[in-house]
């Protein structure tokens, strides 16, 4: 047991130095980014009744882990406000791979792949969007959620129970977290177990009372739309190309991928059959030599891609974060389950050439500056305490985005 909580503090440890090397005004500092400032806090710091804030509905749904955070945020001096939003954001961020770690051996994997996957996590698409945020809560949940579903069952009941509040946090915080009930119905069919049993119907019950708010409430402006190819387009793009060739190479596949030229046609259909050819088939062979885990990851990470999209604004990275390391994961368990040694290798290859690539070029991209840098929250906290008006504005992250506040 010290072994194994040694190990997770120091992929904790480790995660917040790299975190905090390349974004050291976001993990130092803190920053509101984007909806929790200018439409949570805001509108909490206005609202009398506390159960108005922890019920709040964003696009229609029940964001509870947003809401929590946010409400705790406004426990302490505004000029902290910050700090809680984004250490939660980033305990959370990091809370997969730390669990991944402090079970690595109940999984069968080694230390190294560990490590590695939570390195390369740092690179995947939209990692830099949603670092430490608490409007990104949803996302990381969902990758809490795949973690729990690829863990074996916690032995203590302490831990049993952990699990299931998680899970159901996770359920009642955006929808990411539902398109893993499938996956979560799987294993407790195939496993026969009762604690299997009883995660699938947190999860499924959460999943229902989320439906049920989206059928009441609508989505406002937000279109759900099924669309095949855009699916395959974007996943080509943003869940193969972007991470491992980088953005240069993402943009002429989006170029080549969106053309309407007719004299490029033929080659861009050639090219989405390739493309997603390849990616079946590597899931295919992952999914036949793995075991129930390795499957159920593949087929969440599927329903991710699939049903995320179609409820997308726009194909941004946060959409294929969730189902990038479901697939990471499941290759690295197919590799154990199988004693393949071909497997093995490329995972270790595949994480390896990611975080080789992010390291080399991502801090170079528009991205990273776009999403690691912004303006200084109390700065901005101080030059609007100056202000004699009765509302002022703070200017928050990213750039354009800001949220008012009454005078005390």
């Amino acid at each position: 047991m010290k072994q194994r909580m040694c190990l997770a503090g120091a992929v904790a440890a480790g995660l917040w130095l790299v975190w905090a090397l390349l974004a050291p005004q976001v993990l130092l500092y803190g920053r509101f980014w984007a909806e929790e400032g200018s439409l949570f806090f805001q509108t909490f710091s206005a609202s009398p009744l506390v159960l108005d804030d922890l019920l709040f509905l964003h696009w229609g749904h029940l964001h509870l882990a947003t809401n929590l955070t946010v409400f705790a945020s406004l426990l302490v001096p505004l000029e902290d406000a910050p700090l809680v939003t984004t250490y939660i954001g980033f305990l959370f961020q990091i809370a997969p791979f730390v669990l991944i770690a402090a079970n690595h051996e109940r999984l069968g994997v080694t230390v190294l792949p560990v490590v590695l996957l939570g390195l390369a996590s740092i690179w995947l698409s939209g990692s830099f969007e949603i670092l430490a945020s608490a409007t990104n809560l949803q996302w990381h949940l969902a990758v809490l959620t795949l973690v729990f579903f690829a863990l074996p069952i916690p032995a203590t009941t302490s831990g049993r129970v952990g699990t299931r509040a998680l899970l159901l946090l996770a359920g009642l915080t955006g929808v990411p977290s539902a398109f893993w009930v499938p996956s979560y119905a799987l294993r407790a069919y195939i496993d026969k177990d009762r604690e299997r049993a009883i995660q699938f119907g947190i999860l499924a019950f959460a999943a229902a009372v989320q439906g049920g708010l989206i059928l009441a409430n609508g989505t406002g402006s937000r279109p759900i739309k099924l669309d095949l190819e855009g699916t395959a387009t974007w996943t080509i793009i943003q869940f193969a190309v972007s991470p491992l060739l980088g953005d240069t190479a993402a943009d002429m596949a989006s170029r080549l991928l969106m053309t309407t030229k007719s004299q490029f046609q033929g080659l861009k259909w050639i090219a989405m059959f390739v493309a997603t050819g390849a990616i079946a088939a590597a899931m295919a062979l992952i999914a036949y030599r793995g075991q129930v885990a390795a499957r159920g990851l593949l087929l969440g990470a599927v329903l991710s891609l699939a049903l995320g999209l179609a409820g997308s604004l726009a194909p941004a990275g946060r959409y294929f974060y969730a189902a990038q390391v479901a697939v990471l994961l499941a290759l690295l368990l197919a590799g154990v389950d199988s004693n393949m040694r071909g497997l093995r290798t490329a995972g270790f290859g595949l994480l390896i050439v990611l975080i080789l690539r992010g390291f080399m070029l991502g801090p170079s991209s528009e991205a990273f500056a776009e999403y690691t840098a912004g303006p200084s929250w109390r700065e901005e906290v101080q030059s609007a305490r100056d202000s004699t008006c009765t509302t002022y504005k703070i200017n928050i992250w990213p750039t354009g985005w800001s949220m008012e506040l009454r005078h005390e």
